[in-house]
């Protein structure tokens, strides 16, 4: 009778060992499974994200290059809005772009959302001879100043201090020669608004430092950045706010 009860215990440890076995048999196999299934997914994930980004800066560069020529194009015409100055015989380029910003001024920042407008003489890059709105500080842009003076053609920036402008500055010829040289200010809302609506993604342009013209509520200071240029503000500032005090740039 001991002899019987002994291999029955035996008989059933056998079965339930091979059951356990192939349990865990079963359990690694799911669980590679699993995870090769959760390792290409999350690959392919990656893979449209980037993909995806790629894709939004060739469009942002594709705005930002469509703003740059647009502005260029039309600030060659600037100088020949018609004035009362040119029907008075008024002839020096100075005393005509001081009397087409008077009269136009306003125009142009509605419709075409300049922001400002500096005539440099060809002989004289130190400071404007002309600036609209009056007073209005001059970007920083000796360098493209240098760049249109040396290749004769009109030539564009972005430029982000307090805000970001698309500044393009255009030689101005008089009777076939270089005469001077405009600077055109454009604010670079219209294109932001034009990436989003192209692309569905919200932008964010960061700037290093947060500058003194910056409000407070643009101003990063843990990532000592300031928000120059941001679409849809009061929704996205408080998230971009949020982040910046949970993860460091470094």
């Amino acid at each position: 009778m001991d002899e019987s009860f002994t291999a029955k215990r035996s008989f059933l440890s056998l079965k339930w060992k091979l059951f356990i076995v192939l349990s865990l048999v079963l359990v690694t196999a799911n669980a590679s499974l699993a995870y090769l299934v959760f390792r290409k997914t999350t690959g392919q994930f990656e893979s449209e994200q980037l993909e995806r980004r790629m894709v939004q800066v060739r469009e942002l560069k594709v705005v930002l290059s469509k703003g740059l020529e647009s502005i260029s194009t039309f600030s060659s015409f600037i100088p020949l809005l018609s004035t009362p100055a040119i029907s008075n015989g008024a002839t020096h380029a100075r005393e005509l772009l001081s009397a087409v910003l008077s009269e136009h001024g306003l125009m142009l920042a509605v419709e075409w959302g300049v922001e400002g407008v500096h005539y440099f003489s060809f002989d004289h890059l130190q400071a404007p001879l002309v600036s609209w709105p009056a007073g209005r500080v001059v970007p920083s842009v000796a360098d493209l100043l240098d760049r249109v003076r040396r290749d004769e053609i009109p030539q564009g920036l972005l430029s982000c201090e307090n805000s970001c402008y698309q500044v393009v500055t255009v030689p101005l010829l008089r009777k076939g020669e270089t005469a001077g040289y405009l600077i055109v200010e454009r604010s670079i809302a219209d294109s932001l608004r034009e990436f989003y609506l192209l692309s569905g993604a919200d932008l964010v342009l960061l700037s290093a430092g947060a500058e003194n013209g910056d409000s407070e509520s643009r101003k990063l200071a843990s990532w000592a950045r300031g928000v120059p240029a941001i679409t849809h503000e009061d929704s996205v500032l408080p998230i971009l706010q949020g982040l910046s005090q949970r993860v460091s740039l470094d």
